[in-house]
């Protein structure tokens, strides 16, 4: 059971106490989830910051976690892209490169290896950036290269985070 004093002024040294009590406490009780108390909620924040977990440690986590399913999202998208081109103009480079591509995505999305897909999303935007260049289409190669390029700058972000 715990027990919380209430508008009872602590000194600094009081409070630290308290909450070391009440962290001892709350890890020899089972709480149900959703249950917990504002209070306890608060002691527990204060114990998570002095054992080191803090808010950009959580922010990293969901980074990694973002930068995890942007890959699938990203496989799909660049695997689709091939098949259209070759339905569109039966490009068989189209339909190989961006399955091909596409299928290393969904490799380094089942693997979680954010290396990979940052070295496919590099030299897509490579690829699509000298195919901008040499026709000056905004549609696929300039589209597909802004896609690519802020692809590889959010899997750069996840690694620097991790």
């Amino acid at each position: 059971m715990l027990a919380f004093v209430s508008n009872v002024p602590l000194g600094r040294a009081g409070v630290g106490a308290l909450q070391r009590q009440t962290h001892a406490k709350c890890s020899e009780s089972a709480w149900a989830p959703g249950r917990t108390s504002l209070r306890r909620q608060k002691s527990s924040r204060a114990a998570q910051l002095r054992r080191g977990s803090s808010p950009s440690r959580e922010l990293c986590a969901s980074l990694v976690s973002v930068a995890h399913t942007a890959t699938l999202v990203y496989g799909i998208v660049v695997g689709a892209g091939g098949v259209g081109a070759f339905l569109k103009t039966r490009s068989k480079a189209s339909l190989i490169s961006g399955l091909a591509a596409g299928a290393l995505l969904a490799v380094a999305y089942a693997q979680s290896s954010i290396p990979l897909a940052l070295g496919v999303a590099a030299a897509l935007t490579v690829v699509f950036a000298m195919r901008y260049v040499k026709t000056k289409k905004m549609m696929p190669a300039g589209a597909l290269g802004m896609v690519s390029a802020a692809a590889a700058v959010l899997f750069i972000v996840a690694l620097n985070a991790a």
